[in-house]
């Protein structure tokens, strides 16, 4: 008798996503099963594709910029006449938050994850959606948090929390599933890195590396904390912080550990806050006294300049000879690549919650509590583009804007 019920009860579940779905809509399957641990999808994990129209390359609508706020709403706002051109959000009305979430451009389609599991890509012009997919159909829990639609080699990876806990392979021209691995823990708040012809997932104590066309297990390395951190490349290794003091340089054909570095003592979580360029990797920390922007060689690790200040970094920008960032305090800042040096510091009067998008040389938006921000460097004053209507105190560092002149994330 029990089992006949559950039997039921799976068979109106089923019924119940085959009348709610229009026609199109497909559940994907592995294209090749041998390389994952999890063939057998559940309602919590399998993929739910529908294919509306097949994507086109668009030019940008370089008159507008695009606003993934605190609210999980996707905007496109005409920077001219302040006026909204369309919005997008979630298929399931509760989702209100954006989870930290970020989108991608390619070819003048956005690629954007929700945290109900949706992945939407949509035409950047009028906001009309290409495709639409979902990893698995749990209700009132967070399933995408911390990640990145990024598309490398036609393909969108994403790891996914609560009961899934899978990491995906997605087709970006249709939303299908290519390939999918169980991960051993929920607890996956940061995005993916393909390098080569690998992927690289933190998963808790481990990273994780696979082949990234079909999806098979190559190494698994654990580590006596949390991978609470993005794992980056110089282009030959991969780096990636713990949630405490230590920064690992690892081969990326075995993850073997080629060096380790260890913060100055009450400094920690370097999170999202890092990134390579021209062999050096800098990164900013988080401290509850004296946090640091720092600057090594990628080669062994070597310390070359530390800049120190006196609140948490919570974020930084490579932009030409320069890093930009911010404070947990609000204080804007320009950093000399080379050495480190501050160049200016600007105190905010509202608090950054996004990432820093130049609308020319001396003007910085920003996405804020009270909106979207417009600073002019020169006379350091703040103007509100776009009000935001709703005001939460729990929301931090959780927008991400970009500008459609730039077409690269």
């Amino acid at each position: 008798m029990r089992l006949t019920l559950q039997l039921s009860i799976i068979l109106c579940c089923i019924i119940k996503v085959a009348v709610a779905q229009p026609p199109t809509i497909s559940v994907s399957k592995n294209k090749d099963k041998s390389f994952s641990n999890n063939n057998i999808l559940t309602m919590d994990d399998m993929v739910f594709d529908q294919l509306i129209s097949s994507i086109k390359a668009t030019a940008l609508d370089t008159n507008s910029i695009l606003i993934y706020n605190t609210d999980g709403i996707l905007k496109s706002m005409n920077l001219k006449t302040k006026k909204i051109n369309w919005e997008v959000k979630a298929s399931d009305a509760d989702r209100h938050i954006s989870g930290n979430n970020k989108f991608y451009i390619e070819n003048g389609t956005v690629y954007i994850p929700f945290i109900n599991g949706e992945i939407f890509a949509l035409n950047n012009q009028n906001g009309k959606i290409y495709w639409k997919s979902r990893l698995g159909i749990i209700k009132d829990e967070i399933i995408l948090k911390g990640q990145s639609a990024q598309v490398v080699n036609g393909a969108i990876s994403l790891s996914a929390q609560s009961r899934n806990q899978n990491i995906y392979s997605i087709d970006a021209k249709n939303g299908k599933l290519i390939w999918n691995y169980k991960l051993d823990y929920p607890y996956n708040h940061l995005p993916t890195l393909t390098f080569g012809n690998k992927v690289f997932a933190q998963n808790a104590p481990y990273l994780l590396s696979f082949d990234a066309k079909t999806g098979q297990a190559l190494y698994k390395r654990g580590f006596k904390k949390a991978m609470y951190g993005k794992p980056v490349t110089d282009g030959k290794n991969v780096f990636i912080p713990d949630e405490s003091e230590t920064l690992f340089a690892l081969n990326p054909d075995n993850l073997s550990i080629l060096w380790e570095f260890k913060l100055e003592k009450g400094q920690y979580n370097i999170k999202e806050k890092i990134f390579t360029k021209d062999g050096k990797i800098y990164f900013g920390t988080t401290s509850s006294t004296e946090a640091s922007v720092y600057a090594l060689s990628t080669a062994n690790g070597e310390k070359l300049w530390k800049t120190n200040f006196n609140a948490s970094i919570a974020y930084l920008l490579d932009k030409s000879d320069a890093i930009w960032g911010y404070t947990e305090k609000g204080l804007l800042f320009e950093l000399d690549l080379k050495t480190g040096d501050k160049r200016s510091e600007v105190q905010l009067a509202n608090l950054p919650l996004s990432n820093l998008e130049f609308l020319s040389k001396n003007e910085v938006l920003f996405y804020s509590k009270a909106g979207l921000v417009k600073l002019n460097l020169k006379t350091k004053e703040e103007s509100i583009l776009l009000a935001h209507q709703k005001l939460d105190d729990n929301n931090k560092n959780d927008a991400f804007i970009k500008l459609l002149k730039n077409s690269k994330n």
